[in-house]
């Protein structure tokens, strides 16, 4: 589990974006492309007791989405609240360089609004794509990791977060992400990496626009 004191830290950082809600900005919706900056602090979930390898203290991660902010011109843009199409690429530390290492990945993604108010807003953000881990199963010099079967696997993940707007291009974020590896039994064994993890990010949005 993730230590005590940085679930304290988060809930400031959640409260310190509320508060930047009171800053006097305007109230646009984001449109066109956005890059988007996010950090993750979590942890290897044990979710099964097969698994045979120490779960690591913590791991790390860090995403760059580069979202498309839909403006409503068509009618399931409108339906769905104006979602926001990514295309994402992450590095991820899982804790033990030497058991199961790193893994980058790409994956698309699609963000839905859940609720909202003029400078703020709750999304949930989920993708699949193509992963890459430098560690896995190796009878020989890797047999604790019993997790990961191959260098190639896919990615899910899964992200809530809220966002605040600060100024009129930039919003701060903050939630919590789930990530899935696993190569889908294409290659024994493979019990799968799952990191639930605490985020938090930046946002900037150069294009903006005025819903009528």
């Amino acid at each position: 589990m993730i230590a005590r004191p940085i679930g304290k830290r988060w809930m400031m950082v959640v409260g310190l974006l509320f508060l930047a809600t009171a800053t006097p900005v305007s109230a646009q919706v984001p449109v066109g492309w956005a890059p988007e900056l996010s950090f993750h602090h979590g942890k290897i979930l044990k979710h099964t007791p097969k698994i045979a390898y120490d779960i690591p203290e913590r791991s790390l991660g860090l995403m760059l989405n580069w979202q498309l902010h839909t403006n409503g011109e068509k009618a399931w843009q409108r339906h769905h609240r104006f979602p926001a199409l990514g295309l994402a690429a992450q590095y991820y530390w899982l804790g033990d360089r030497e058991v199961v290492g790193n893994a980058w990945s790409f994956l698309p993604n699609i963000s839905l609004k859940i609720l909202g108010k003029e400078r703020w807003k709750l999304d949930f953000t989920m993708g699949t794509g193509l992963a890459i881990l430098d560690r896995h199963y190796d009878l020989i010099s890797n047999s604790s990791n019993n997790a990961i079967g191959s260098s190639i696997n896919d990615i899910t993940f899964l992200c809530l977060q809220l966002e605040v707007q600060v100024q009129a291009h930039w919003r701060l974020v903050a939630g919590g992400s789930f990530t899935h590896f696993s190569n889908g039994a294409s290659q024994l064994p493979n019990l799968g990496i799952n990191v639930p993890a605490l985020t938090i990010g930046a946002t900037y949005q150069p294009n903006l626009f005025s819903p009528a």
